[in-house]
């Protein structure tokens, strides 16, 4: 072995191995979506104030998250991105109430015509959180009232239960909490009409002693004053051959964290998110 050889094969042995770091598959799509959104014109909150339909029709899908960069690139001269300081990816941390027999949920489950989800949620980015109380109606439009509180809770005082029964015309009903939700969000505002689209992804669902994590699919949802409102991502969805699907974060996440529960009405759900798992 010549001296050239013997110094190269010494340096080499003597040598750190380089480690090159593997990139989070998470992390790679929330870098290409936000590449993409940075192509939207943006929207403020308070310029978003004067389309917040909170009586609205509600249409909602389920896709996979490799589908979503597609999707938006074809809808930047449509609609708005919110931004809330400076972000466009958006965070959310929930927690759903029910009673201690899962009232809520079961109304949903055998497809009682008016039903209810009662949360308290937190907007992270903007640091704010309200209490809400939204509404299914018989009619199939989705109605939510809220008011603010001031920092997230994980019990109802007596006053927010008080709120919150005013909401639901039941006989009063005690609310415990039942499930966490977190995700990123992306709201689009329609440039030529009222029209929100929310983009919800890297989806987890906890309680104390379980999480299910759902990094694999968006749930997408388009808020429109009426049924036949034209809305550029309904067009978009039917030329990719995707249906509009039903889907509960609450319902979803109590199927999946606890045992034993019903979950019929649910199931062509379940077996889509696990198709595309």
């Amino acid at each position: 072995m010549n001296s050239f050889l013997r110094e190269n094969l010494k340096l080499t042995q003597t040598m750190t191995p380089i480690v090159y770091e593997k990139k989070d598959p998470k992390r790679l799509m929330d870098e290409e979506i936000q590449t993409v959104l940075e192509k939207f014109p943006l929207i403020s909150l308070s310029e978003m104030e004067n389309v917040q339909l909170l009586d609205r029709i509600d249409r909602k899908y389920v896709l996979p998250i490799q589908k979503i960069t597609d999707v938006l690139n074809d809808l930047t001269e449509d609609y708005r991105a919110l931004f809330v300081r400076g972000r466009r990816l958006n965070h959310y941390r929930t927690l759903y109430f029910d009673t201690e027999d899962f009232l809520l949920y079961n109304l949903h489950i055998n497809d009682r015509k008016n039903r209810y989800k009662v949360r308290s949620r937190e907007y992270v980015d903007s640091q704010s959180s309200f209490l809400e109380v939204k509404e299914k109606t018989n009619k199939g439009r989705t109605v939510k009232s809220r008011i603010p509180i001031d920092f997230p809770i994980s019990q109802m005082t007596s006053e927010m239960e008080n709120w919150v029964n005013s909401q639901i015309p039941m006989e009063d009903l005690h609310f415990e909490p039942k499930l966490w939700t977190n995700f990123t969000r992306i709201t689009l505002v329609g440039i030529n009409a009222p029209e929100r689209v929310t983009v919800d992804f890297n989806l987890t669902v906890f309680n104390d002693f379980r999480a299910e994590q759902m990094n694999d699919i968006v749930i997408a949802e388009v808020k429109t004053e009426k049924t036949d409102q034209h809305s550029p991502f309904v067009e978009k969805m039917k030329m990719m051959h995707i249906h509009p699907q039903e889907f509960s974060k609450y319902t979803i996440g109590v199927s999946e964290i606890y045992d034993g529960m019903k979950k019929n009405k649910i199931k062509p759900t379940l077996l889509k998110i696990s198709k595309i798992k």
